[in-house]
């Protein structure tokens, strides 16, 4: 009966959480029309399903206020980025803040990673307050570090911005709820989401380029309520890989790089096209933003020519 009880009270927060996240988008954009972004019930159904999910699994007492604020920043992340491929200051500053304030009284979860209370004794903290701040700061630090790297590097490589420095800010305020080594079990796993999630973008909305965001932030989630089993996969994965035989372990090696160097090279060799839809893309968002009319059909001329 609690439990119901519970899992009703979630999914009605969340969904008026969900109605509240929508109303401030428009705001956080700065766009100059106040008219709601999405079509009904999206972003309350959204906030609904993150309620009963932090209601069932996301601790009691400060463990489920933090995992609540990172539902909410899950919330404006997506709601941001769908609407127009930008992550507000307000909003990942606005997490990372919360995710540190918070952590003093969330130190248990972060303490569930076995790498984590490795670091703690390293550090010479006992487990407490103290601990879960620390643990905080690394993983702000960690998911911004971690990001910001694999965003120069893969820029370099094709020759083109890859991804926003919203996104590297995303993963500071991230890493701040989920600890160093949470930090990077959600960005790993959000490669995967973010190559299906930038796949179904192209084949069903046809958009040029797909918002890294929302992976990264369902990532974290999904590494805040269930890093033990994704961490228990990874390994696994690990260990079945390393049982093959060396031929074709050396092989399977030799496939991926050959994918990825082929991919680079053909992203390098359209790098100036795909910077043509990505700054089209990003001129209709910005007249969508302003209230300017007709910036949908002028952004697909210049798309189809």
């Amino acid at each position: 009966m609690e439990l119901w009880i519970s899992s009703l009270a979630g999914c009605a927060i969340g969904a008026v959480a969900g109605h509240l996240a929508r109303r401030a988008v428009p705001r956080l954009l700065g766009a100059a029309s106040r008219e709601l972004p999405f079509a009904w019930p999206w972003m309350e159904a959204t906030g609904a399903l993150l309620g009963v999910t932090v209601a069932l699994w996301g601790g009691t007492g400060g463990d489920r206020l933090a995992a609540a604020g990172l539902a909410l920043l899950v919330l404006l992340a997506c709601g941001t980025d769908y609407e127009a491929k930008l992550l507000p200051f307000a909003v990942t500053s606005g997490g990372a803040l919360f995710g540190l304030a918070v952590a003093p009284v969330a130190w248990r979860p972060l303490l569930d990673w076995p790498l984590h209370r490795a670091l703690v004794s390293i550090l010479g903290l006992e487990p407490g307050p103290l601990s879960g701040l620390a643990l905080a700061g690394l993983g702000a630090a960690s998911g911004w570090l971690a990001i910001a790297s694999v965003r120069s590097v893969f820029s370099h490589l094709a020759t083109l911005e890859v991804m926003g420095g919203g996104d590297v800010q995303l993963a500071m305020a991230l890493g701040a709820f989920l600890g160093p080594v949470g930090a990077l079990v959600a960005i790993a796993l959000s490669f995967v989401l973010g190559v299906v999630h930038g796949v179904a973008c192209a084949a069903v909305l046809r958009q040029p380029h797909a918002p890294f965001g929302p992976p990264l932030a369902m990532a974290a989630l999904v590494a805040r309520l269930a890093g033990d089993s994704v961490l228990g996969g990874i390994v696994a994965l690990r260990r079945a890989l390393l049982a093959l035989p060396v031929p074709l372990l050396a092989g399977l090696y030799v496939a991926l790089l050959l994918v990825a160097v082929v991919l680079i090279l053909r992203v390098r060799a359209r790098a100036r096209d795909y910077e043509e839809w990505i700054e089209a893309d990003y001129r209709e968002v910005e007249a969508r933003l302003d209230g300017v009319a007709g910036a949908e059909e002028s952004t697909r001329d210049s798309l189809s020519n």
